[in-house]
């Protein structure tokens, strides 16, 4: 649960980061609107919806999505007040959650 946390924090901060109005404030410079902002967007998709996958795996799908929703709100209520307040610190709680969630997923449940 751990790892799909991880995948969509990572998937709403490559979301917002593609936006113009905080890839200055979050990257420290401009991206260019030719590729990267669809890249990223692209990729932020792709963490979001890998993460739903993640879920319903471990749920089901009766439960899975469901649970996968409050997942996203939660990443979304964790990404938004470092936005707010200190957006260039935004990509460490993400980076810290994907490293945790691949560690304790290669070494498995208890």
């Amino acid at each position: 649960m751990l790892m799909a946390f991880a995948l969509v924090c990572a998937g709403w901060w490559s979301v917002a980061a593609a936006m113009p109005r905080h890839a200055r404030p979050m990257l420290g410079r401009n991206l260019s609107p030719t590729w990267a902002a669809p890249v990223l967007r692209g990729l932020g998709a792709g963490l979001i919806l890998s993460s739903l996958i993640r879920v319903a795996g471990l749920y089901g799908w009766a439960i899975g999505p469901v649970a996968w929703l409050g997942l996203c709100g939660a990443g979304a209520m964790m990404l938004v007040p470092l936005l707010t307040w200190r957006p260039a610190w935004a990509a460490l709680p993400v980076a810290s959650l994907l490293i945790l969630g691949c560690h304790l997923s290669w070494i498995g449940p208890p």
